[in-house]
């Protein structure tokens, strides 16, 4: 089997450490995911990253994966309400945010770049969003639990982070 259908779970965990060094960012996306992640964990016990894939999710499976953000804001209340200690959301989009729309959380932007974007959810202590290898890739990086968002009416819980 080869192209996109090709697994080998074993060479991935071979070679873990090794593909983590050839996609380190350079320095310059390094420190603004540092700067960033740094300024949202302040005051903060848990710091969980979503993922609010926007544009090509309106039309991808049929939009089946395209979540308003009262989906993702009801999604968000129900993990925090599973956490002991104050958290905040990290939120990273592939379009701009009406952050007002998220107030009953506490949310930060990420800077919108998706180098960075993506290496600052993998610095979360979780991560979700819809099914997306984008995600997925932050959470192998940074060995942060991942649950996807599999419909717009899910209720998630901490137990199904993998």
């Amino acid at each position: 089997m080869i192209g996109w259908s090709f697994r080998s779970p074993t060479l991935v965990t071979k070679h873990n450490a090794l593909t983590k060094k050839i996609f380190t960012p350079i320095a310059r996306h390094r420190d603004a995911v540092a700067r960033l992640t740094e300024a949202a964990r302040k005051g903060t016990d848990h710091l969980i990253g979503v993922h609010i894939r926007q544009t090509d999710y309106k039309k991808f499976a049929n939009g089946k994966y395209f979540y308003s953000p009262d989906v993702y804001c009801r999604i968000m209340q129900d993990l925090e309400g599973q956490l002991k200690g104050r958290t905040r959301f990290l939120l990273c989009s592939d379009a701009p945010l009406d952050l007002s729309l998220f107030k009953a959380v506490d949310v930060v932007q990420s800077t919108g770049h998706k180098v960075e974007d993506n290496y600052a959810l993998a610095a979360c202590d979780y991560i979700v969003g819809p099914p997306s290898t984008y995600t997925a890739w932050s959470s192998f990086y940074g060995n942060a639990p991942l649950c996807f968002i599999q419909s717009a009416d899910a209720t998630l819980s901490l137990a199904q982070f993998e």
